[in-house]
Parts: structure tokens; sequence; C-alpha cells
């Protein structure tokens, strides 16, 4: 990585409010540790009810403001076998919250192709097919840094986005499978 390829976090966080039609979110790793989640997750695994209101807030009025554009905010997101708690707390709460306020949640089950586990193996956002952002985490999933694909990168992105969804279950059926189990 160069300097040059970073984005800063301003110039990251203005491509969710200016993105025209389509941001599509891969996410790979078990788990996320993301410090503005700790509270809840800890409720959460304390068996506590569903989330404060006011959870992830941020992120809902992103979603809110795309919807009343017209624009779409979806995301694959790689279910790993057996599932994680911190998974479980992210399908349970935070989707819910975030399905409800428009976004399109699909999951990429064990059960898909090996080639299709092995070709999607990096975070990244993709704004509107024209602009892809890989995601740096470290080893506990913490949050590293953010960069702009190169041309190549950004085609690659492109290509596994409909490879991703071909092989992918809706959220809702995935709770449905669950509650039926």
């Amino acid at each position: 990585m160069s300097p040059e390829d970073s984005i800063s976090p301003t110039e990251f966080g203005r491509l969710f409010a200016t993105f025209r039609q389509t941001a599509f979110r891969v996410e790979m790793l078990p788990e996320y540790s993301v410090p503005e989640e700790q509270e809840e997750l800890q409720r959460y695994r304390a068996g506590g009810y569903l989330p404060n209101p006011t959870f992830n807030r941020d992120w809902l009025d992103i979603l809110t403001a795309a919807k009343h554009r017209h624009a779409q905010v979806s995301r694959v997101r790689l279910i790993p076998d057996p599932l994680t708690l911190y998974l479980h707390f992210e399908i349970h709460w935070a989707y819910a919250y975030s399905a409800a306020a428009g976004e399109v949640i699909d999951l990429l089950l064990p059960t898909a192709p090996a080639r299709v586990l092995r070709e999607a193996t990096k975070d990244f956002w993709l704004f509107d097919d024209a602009t892809a952002v890989l995601l740096h985490y470290g080893n506990a999933g913490e949050f590293l840094h953010a960069t702009r694909a190169t041309p190549s990168q950004l085609s690659t992105c492109r290509a596994l986005r409909p490879l991703l969804l071909s092989h992918t279950i809706p959220l809702a059926a995935f709770l449905a499978q669950q509650r039926a189990q």
C-alpha cells in the first residue's frame, strides 16, 4: 500500500453521503472489534433485551438518507460454521435494525462452493460500481485503515458482487430457517 492509496475517514464517510445508486459491502471476518458495539454486545452476551433504539444510530441515519434518495445499501456477510457469538449478536440485533431501515442483507453460508469461498477473502465497499474501498483489519478484527482500490482491484470487486450474490441466502430466509430448527 502506498500513501496515495489510503483514504481518509472523512473521504470514506463522504462516499456514503454521495453515492447515487448502490453501496455494496462484503464482510468476511468471523468477528469485528468495533468499540461502539461493545456495550450492546455485552448486553447481548448477558441475555439482555433488544438494544437501545439509539444503538448504531449513525449507520441507521445513513441508511435512511440513502432510502430517501432512492439508493440501495446492501451487504453480503460470510457466515462461518459454527456461528460465533458475535455473529449471533450481529444477525439478531444489529442486522434487525439495519434491515428494517432498508439495508438488503444476504448471507454467504459455508456450504457455498469452495471456489466462491476462495475468491471472497477481502472486505470491501463498492460504491456505484465506480469506486471500491478495501478495508484492512488486524488479527483481532480491529479496523486498521481503508485504501482506494486499484483499477484491477475495482474490477475484481465488481466481478465478485454477482458471483457472491448468486450463492447467498437473504437474512429473512436464514432467520426463518433458524426458527424452524
